[in-house]
């Protein structure tokens, strides 16, 4: 959650500025890039696991399993028959490849390079991870084999430099299966124009017949969670600093719940959204989570104001009352043609 007075967000690059031709730029990301901000970052993902129970959505998973082949002579079958398996969906691929953009820590993209050859059945799995920095992501060498990092801003109008030799038969660019998008609310300034922006960019990267996968929170929807009363409160009590800052996120972040029109106004197709049940269990790790974000955010600029704000809201939240914020899951799949 943000801890400001006004409904601006902030952002992991500032959208609006020139983008210089080899792809990167200044960093302007308004949190740490330290061992606490790392910390806090691999804690969300986990968090994250826990609420979804899935790395790559589960409708995604079955266009990525080989499929099976011919039964062999043994089974009743002719040689002939065993030579000749039946031919691959024409959006499968033997070689997987997996792109994790705003990829920050890689560990989404580490734990898919680790499991996603078991779930698949294949395991020619290639996993690329991108962000505007690496600086909090481990070095190369602790990576698992099918696992790359790529320095790249997502508002380049440049691709990837490992784009640059596309797949056989692939157009440049176009080579992943799969790409994923996780917690870009902060790099989003400009509502749907920046989501079409984002959206336009991982469709330069997937296959045709290749999956765009956004894990979003969904801010505007937030809520007050009371374990005194155990019910959902809209935010509407007149005093505490919780109530208040439910009722500023209920007016930001309308842009979420409007990814998957986008989808769809890009010539997207099977476009879908999972809300994942708030487990009660989880409410206090998130919101503690966010508060510890938005300290960092504070204490990067100084804000005294917002430092007070996070101290008045974690000792409110630790009588029993937090913040829930719900999870989305949009994807939705290039046409194939």
């Amino acid at each position: 959650m943000a801890t400001s007075s006004s409904p601006s967000t902030s952002t992991l690059t500032s959208s609006d500025t020139p983008i210089p031709t080899n792809g990167k730029k200044k960093d302007t990301y308004v949190l740490a890039r330290d061992f606490k901000s790392a910390s806090r970052l691999n804690y969300e993902h986990y968090l994250w696991h826990e609420t979804l129970g899935f790395h790559i959505h589960p409708n995604i998973l079955p266009f990525l399993a080989l499929p099976q082949t011919a039964p062999s002579a043994r089974e009743g079958k002719t040689a002939q028959d065993a030579r000749n398996p039946p031919p691959l969906p024409r959006t499968h691929s033997l070689r997987l490849r997996i792109a994790d953009l705003a990829c920050g820590t890689a560990l989404w993209a580490t734990h898919v390079a680790l499991s996603l050859p078991s779930h698949t059945g294949n395991a020619a799995v290639e996993v690329t991870g991108y962000d505007i920095s690496l600086s909090q992501a481990p070095p190369s060498s602790w990576l698992p084999p099918n696992l790359h990092l790529d320095e790249w801003d997502i508002f380049s109008s440049d691709l990837p430099p490992s784009c640059s030799s596309p797949a056989e038969g692939e157009e440049e660019g176009n080579g992943y299966d799969v790409v994923h998008l996780r917690l870009l609310f902060v790099i989003i300034k400009r509502g749907i124009e920046d989501v079409r922006r984002v959206l336009r960019q991982a469709l330069r990267l997937v296959k045709k017949g290749g999956w765009v996968q956004w894990d979003e929170l969904a801010v505007g929807e937030s809520y007050v969670l009371n374990a005194t009363t155990d019910e959902e409160e809209e935010g509407q009590a007149e005093n505490g600093e919780i109530e208040n800052m439910a009722k500023f996120l209920q007016t930001i972040g309308e842009w979420v719940g409007q990814i998957g029109s986008v989808m769809k106004e890009e010539g997207m197709e099977e476009v879908s959204v999972t809300r994942p049940e708030e487990k009660k269990e989880l409410v206090r790790a998130f919101f503690d989570n966010h508060l510890a974000k938005d300290e960092e955010m504070a204490l990067r600029g100084g804000d005294k104001e917002s430092l007070e704000r996070v101290r008045r809201l974690a000792e409110e939240g630790s009588k029993g009352k937090a913040i829930c914020t719900p999870k989305v899951v949009w994807v939705g799949r290039r046409k194939d043609g």
